[in-house]
């Protein structure tokens, strides 16, 4: 916008620019999530052999976990991928920002999920940072159940979506 303010919304010059945009604003968080998954695949394969090569590249996904839910990473990594996507308004890939209120179900839903998980499996490696973990995502969840409920003057777009919410918070 300050480089070139004769860029007006809308045209085909704008286009252009916000399609690079969401394609240089989605690489990052892709390849993230698409090296977590890789490297959760190969994991068991590569310890087998002794490759420990293999923990020393990827010690910043599994060291947080314990050696047995190695895979945590992937439900962690699509946790954050997930909740910070759900309320992007890219287009057909994404909730429409005319519908916040599916965007914020949906990033609820993401983050009930990982915590339901964080509760039942208690992957970190010591009880301490699992309880922590626990804390900080129902934190999370019920400040966006909470929030989502306050941020409208009038009411939600349905009484469904109020009821869930008082649910969930």
């Amino acid at each position: 916008m300050k480089g070139r303010p004769e860029t007006l919304s809308g045209e085909d010059s704008h286009t252009v620019l916000m399609v690079l945009s969401m394609l240089a604003l989605m690489m990052y968080p892709v390849a993230c999530f698409g090296i977590t998954l890789i490297a959760t695949w190969q994991h068991p394969k590569r310890m087998a052999r002794n490759d420990i090569g293999m923990l020393v590249h990827c010690h910043f996904i599994f060291n947080r976990w314990r050696p047995q839910c190695y895979w945590f990473a992937i439900p962690a990594v699509a946790r954050n991928f997930f909740v910070a996507l759900w309320p992007m308004p890219l287009g057909p890939m994404v909730v429409p920002e005319k519908e916040n209120d599916v965007a914020i179900m949906l990033m609820i839903l993401t983050l009930l999920v990982t915590l339901m998980l964080l509760c039942l499996i208690k992957p970190r490696r010591t009880p301490s940072m699992n309880g922590l973990d626990v804390q900080i995502s129902a934190i999370q969840t019920m400040l966006l159940g909470t929030g989502a409920m306050s941020v409208y003057s009038g009411t939600l777009k349905s009484d469904f979506m109020s009821w869930i919410l008082s649910f969930l918070t």
